[in-house]
């Protein structure tokens, strides 16, 4: 949030490491969350007679980067998150594709779970 980067960007030591720290916590709870309710892969065939079953996983990976302002060079404290499409799944401990589209529709949720967090 716009307000809390610019706090983040005029405090003292102190206070940034407190406010970079809460930072991190919700970038945390938004991926373990997104691990546990959004993120899951495909099993089975598809086309013809085939079948393809949604299942959970574990064992989601991501690298995260920390900037520190925005394109404009205004204190903008945020986190990329960029996520293997590779997970863990829960059904047969197999390493499979992401499937992205229980992702893009939690967008929104994930979003607003990321900023209560913060704000």
């Amino acid at each position: 949030m716009k307000s809390v980067s610019v706090l983040w960007g005029v405090a003292g030591a102190g206070l940034q490491s407190l406010i970079a720290q809460a930072h991190h916590d919700a970038v945390a709870g938004v991926l373990s969350f997104m691990e546990r309710k959004v993120a899951a892969t495909r099993t089975g065939m598809s086309g013809r007679g085939g079948a393809v079953a949604q299942t959970g996983v574990t064992g989601l990976i991501a690298a995260c980067f920390d900037h520190y302002d925005s394109r404009a060079g205004d204190p903008q404290l945020h986190t990329h998150a960029t996520i293997s499409n590779k997970v863990c799944a829960v059904l047969d401990r197999r390493w499979r594709s992401l499937d992205s589209r229980p992702i893009h529709g939690a967008v929104v949720a994930l979003w607003v779970r990321k900023s209560r967090c913060v704000g």
